[in-house]
């Protein structure tokens, strides 16, 4: 075989070797669901069908202190099987606050939790009472899973 031939050849070898350069293709997805939960002397406030979700600290209305906001996103149906996810970025419009902008630390929730049919009043920065499924800050799903720690695992 002359030498060209054959520096053709390992060339179409290698590059079958190495295999075709992968996609890089951006997906947007919505929340498959979301709630508030809310940290104050009664455990069992929510607003899983309100229309706003809160996160942070507020000392402004006594005995509320903290509130987590619980998302779910299901890549099922979006992501090809096969795909490795090498980012991801989550966007939020905050637009009920009077410190500017604030760091919210994300964590992975460790059990499943509910959406249930609460819907605080007013602007629902307070909560509403608790309907069953709903996540509360004494469960992830209200009234019977409670969390192993008040606030929620993760």
């Amino acid at each position: 075989m002359p030498t060209r031939t054959r520096l053709v050849a390992a060339a179409i070898a290698a590059t079958m070797l190495t295999g075709a350069p992968g996609r890089a293709d951006t997906v947007s997805l919505d929340a498959a669901k979301d709630n508030t939960i809310y940290q104050t002397d009664d455990p069992f406030l929510s607003n899983g069908s309100g229309d706003h979700f809160f996160v942070g600290r507020n000392n402004q209305i006594p005995g509320i202190n903290l509130r987590r906001a619980l998302i779910e996103f299901d890549p099922t149906g979006s992501i090809p099987a096969g795909s490795t996810i090498t980012g991801v970025t989550l966007r939020l419009n905050c637009s009920r606050t009077n410190a500017g902008p604030q760091t919210i630390t994300m964590h992975r929730a460790l059990l499943e939790w509910g959406e249930g049919a609460s819907d605080a009043d007013g602007n629902e920065g307070s909560g509403g009472l608790a309907e069953p499924g709903d996540a509360t800050w004494a469960h992830a799903i209200f009234p019977t899973d409670p969390w192993s720690a008040l606030g929620g695992d993760f």
